[in-house]
This record gives structure tokens, C-alpha cells and sequence, in this order.
């Protein structure tokens, strides 16, 4: 879903980082099927690493291992501003996954923050899914560690679905069956899918968004 996020706004190059092998090769799996199948693009494969080239416009990289450990050997490769979507957590009820960082643990957002404070850029926009009950209470605590990175920071609260806004719906709706060619079912289910998980704990669920203004 991030991945589509971002193309859908027009981001042209992503690096995406999967800890589960199991959601690592489904999201292979689904984006073969979906762009090769259709003459869309090719794909490189290497170990834990797979790149998609997307009508020769876009570039999507998708690695296999954990945040802590890939962000610090890709980062330097990379000397430009970035656009960061950090999600990085347990799907677990009980927050025990074999899959867990071993640098992070099963929050590895700190972890992360910090190695984005080392990497030579300072301006980099930062998007962050607070979705887990253990960062619901630690806003402050996050926001503080992004001024850290840069004091001019300004940090804003978004909300984390847009299901009561029938135009967002209907313009993301869109972009799935014209740009994807996704299947008026399979757009229903993921809708589906969402409005179920939207009880009241879903309330703190937020996104940060953090940028430099010029």
C-alpha cells in the first residue's frame, strides 16, 4: 500500500524494506504479476533484493532483511533529499514475531531516526504511520527526536484513513483502476479490509508528516 502511495504522488524512484520474507515475496509475487503480466515493466532479480523498471519511468526496489541494518548501507549511495515512509513494526497481537529486529526490536522507529540524523542530508521529508500502540503515547517524545535532526523542522498530525471523505475515496479509487488496472472487486475488498480495522483504538492512529519549508 505504501509503495502504491507513493507512485500514486508521483514519487518515480522506491526503496522499500521487508523483514518477513513471507510479505517480502507476496509483494514480489503481486508486482511481477501485475506489471510484467501486463507488458508493463522487467524485473532484476538478486539475492534478498528484487528491482522492477516500470515503463521506463519508474524504478521500484524491493529489499529483503531488517531497516537497522539496510537503511545504513543504502543511505550513503543516496546524497539528495528523500522522502522516508516509516512503518516499521510486529504484526502481532501479542508483539512477539520471529521477524522483529534484532537491532530494533519490534519498534525499530528510533532506530531509524537515527540513522537518518547521521546521513549528511538534514531536509529529508519524513513521513511516520503511528500505528502501534507503543508509539501512540510517545508523539512528543518522536517529535523531539525529529527537531533533533533539525530544529527547523515543522511537524504536522494527519489522519491515518480518509474513509469519511468520499472524494479521496473516489479520486484513490481511481488511480487503482486506471493506473493499475486493479479490478473493481479487489478494490472493494481492500476497502473492506480497512473499514473493518476502524474501531475506536483506531483513534491515535495517525501519520507525521515532518519537512523543512524553503
Amino acid at each position: 500500500a505504501a509503495v502504491l502511495a507513493a507512485l500514486t504522488k508521483g514519487v518515480r524512484v522506491v526503496h522499500t524494506i521487508e523483514i518477513d520474507k513471507v510479505l517480502y515475496n507476496y509483494n514480489v509475487e503481486k508486482m511481477t504479476e501485475t506489471l510484467l503480466l501486463n507488458g508493463a515493466g522487467s524485473l532484476s532479480l538478486k539475492p534478498k533484493h528484487a528491482t522492477f523498471n516500470i515503463r521506463n519511468l519508474i524504478q521500484v526496489n524491493y529489499y529483503l532483511g531488517d531497516s537497522c541494518e539496510i537503511l545504513p548501507q543504502l543511505l550513503p549511495q543516496l546524497n539528495t533529499q528523500l522522502s522516508f515512509w516509516l512503518d516499521g513494526h510486529v504484526s502481532s497481537d501479542t508483539g512477539i514475531a520471529s521477524t522483529a529486529s534484532l537491532i530494533g526490536g519490534k519498534e525499530p522507529l528510533f532506530h531509524e531516526l537515527d540513522i537518518i540524523k547521521n546521513h549528511s542530508v538534514k531536509n529529508h521529508i519524513i513521513f511516520i504511520d503511528i500505528d502501534s500502540p507503543d508509539n501512540w503515547d510517545r508523539l512528543d517524545e518522536i517529535k523531539s527526536f525529529i527537531k533533533s535532526i533539525n530544529p527547523h523542522y515543522t511537524i504536522e498530525e494527519i489522519p491515518r484513513f480518509y474513509f469519511d471523505n468520499a472524494e479521496k475515496v473516489k479520486e484513490y479509487k481511481k488511480h487503482l483502476q486506471d493506473f493499475w488496472g486493479t479490478s473493481s472487486e479487489t478494490i472493494k475488498d481492500l476497502q473492506e479490509f480497512w473499514e473493518k480495522g476502524l474501531p475506536e483504538k483506531w483513534d491515535k492512529n495517525i501519520v507525521l508528516r515532518a519537512f523543512v519549508g524553503e
